[in-house]
């Protein structure tokens, strides 16, 4: 009966394994599924489109569920099946670190939990267990949340050189300045237009074309990276607030905006671009003015190049 117990063990562990597997590995092996939704390109920033998306790893989001399973069935009858099965995986993980239940005594570890853990082995009660699944789901968002900002704010990995160009700047050097919190944005259910949102959200995430960012293809150094109209640096600031080009336009926008903020008029260059970027991430108002002013803008740039 436990040699029993032991394959059905293994085999369910090994489904759950291949499932998992091919979530991570393949609907969202770096991000593509999100990249093609946003409508960027392969090589936008995986931190950004994060950002953007909101999207929580499924491992953080599996968490607690398990815990959940394996505190109901430390709870089952002493003869059951799967309780006998159960107490075979967790002898496997203590003496051989072997099993599944390995990976949640690593999970336990990893959040530094020093008490569920002792409990499973000895059988013992486990207070509050809602709680617990709680505070070590929301450590581990935490962790990952604290990771993401410090690659967002140039905390460079050897893994990450790709996104760093030859300057040794951060590729994400405005996307930082404005984007504060882990969350999905609103813009992305607010406008219906899927052509007009990507022109929003590739200027966000720095998935553009404007010469800070196709300049760092080209290698050269950031004050070569300038602006074919004004011949200053071109980036998301300039292309925002500055550039002769976009003149009318801007006009435009920032007539709406006024009016809905008039404190906007008052607003430095660098001000009125984080006012932007923060709040026509939310009001519907001003995001449907921005993205338009985005998608024209960078329209009217393209038939500039081809001329």
């Amino acid at each position: 009966m436990r040699s029993l117990d032991r394959s059905i063990f293994l085999h369910v562990e090994k489904i759950c394994f291949i499932l998992i597997n091919y979530v991570t590995n393949r609907l969202w092996s770096k991000y593509k599924f999100a990249k093609v939704m946003l409508g960027v390109s392969r090589n936008a920033t995986i931190s950004a489109i994060r950002g953007e998306t909101g999207h929580v790893p499924i491992l953080i989001r599996l968490a607690s569920p398990l815990l959940k399973f394996v505190f109901r069935v430390s709870k089952m009858p002493l003869d059951s099946l799967v309780y006998k099965g159960y107490l075979d995986c967790l002898q496997m993980a203590q003496s051989s670190n072997m099993g599944w239940l390995s990976g949640v005594k690593e999970l336990l570890d990893h959040v530094k939990n020093r008490t569920i853990w002792p409990c499973l082995l000895s059988h013992a009660k486990i207070d509050k267990p809602k709680m617990l699944c709680k505070q070590i789901t929301s450590a581990l968002m935490n962790e990952y949340i604290g990771t993401w900002k410090n690659i967002i704010n140039n905390g460079i990995s050897s893994s990450r050189r790709a996104q760093v160009d030859s300057s040794g700047g951060n590729k994400l050097r405005t996307y930082c300045t404005f984007k504060n919190s882990y969350h999905r944005e609103n813009y992305l259910v607010m406008i219906k237009r899927k052509d007009i949102r990507r022109s929003l959200t590739r200027l966000r995430i720095s998935a553009h074309n404007l010469m800070i960012e196709t300049g760092r293809h080209l290698k050269l150094n950031i004050v070569d990276r300038v602006c074919p109209t004004c011949g200053v640096l071109e980036d998301e600031l300039h292309f925002v607030t500055s550039c002769s080009m976009y003149e009318a336009a801007r006009d435009t926008l920032y007539k709406h905006v006024i009016n809905i903020s008039p404190v906007f008029a008052y607003l430095t260059p660098q001000e009125k671009c984080m006012f932007l970027m923060n709040k026509g991430s939310s009001d519907f108002q001003i995001v449907t003015h921005l993205a338009a002013y985005v998608h024209d803008a960078t329209e009217l740039r393209i038939e500039y190049s081809l001329t």
